[in-house]
């Protein structure tokens, strides 16, 4: 019984960690990117209020420059 206590132990204890690791920059993330995608001047043309339907990703599709008002904020926050 005890041999298996160790296994779980050494298993457990590192898997522990890792996720609390992983929650933490989950948490972590939200808020930075947050301020990255409103607070901050990434460029002069493309920021939180562009229109997400205007990326060239989007070009060759009938959503390109469609008149559906999703900002590039509103994507973030969704997502």
């Amino acid at each position: 019984m005890q041999n298996q206590n160790k296994i779980i132990q050494l298993l457990g204890i590192p898997f522990t960690a890792l996720l609390s690791i992983i929650f933490g920059l989950l948490l972590i993330s939200f808020p930075v990117g947050i301020y990255i995608v409103f607070e901050s001047d990434i460029g002069d043309d493309i920021h939180y209020d562009y229109p997400i339907t205007h990326l060239d990703i989007f070009s060759q599709t009938d959503f390109y420059q469609s008149s559906i008002d999703i900002t590039l904020g509103d994507a973030f926050a969704i997502l």
